[in-house]
């Protein structure tokens, strides 16, 4: 199963992870393969949702700004992000309190 979240970032799941992958800016080439490569892993999960938190966290502390109001713009826009990726899986965010 792959999940794409933007054109940035999309989750892939295997027999024993949930993989967050970053699509890289130059498609490189498969040594063994010749194949084309159009994403780098960056993340292994053990289930889904810790996937999902590890891309939230990941594209937080990416956000370059110190205004409080502008961060907290970008952390609810990227919950809608999020929340529209994982819509036609059936999935949810739960907000903690």
């Amino acid at each position: 199963m792959i999940i794409n979240i933007d054109n940035t970032y999309q989750i892939e799941s295997d027999r024993f992870n949930w993989i967050v992958q970053k699509r890289l800016k130059t498609p490189q080439i498969n040594k063994r393969t010749g194949e084309d490569i159009f994403w780098s892993n960056i993340a292994y999960c053990q289930n889904l949702e810790s996937s999902i938190r590890f891309l939230a966290e990941l594209k937080i502390r990416l956000i370059n700004s110190s205004d409080v109001i502008k961060i907290q713009r970008k952390i609810e826009q990227i919950g809608i992000k999020l929340t529209k990726a994982l819509k036609p899986y059936g999935l949810t965010i739960s907000k903690k309190e």
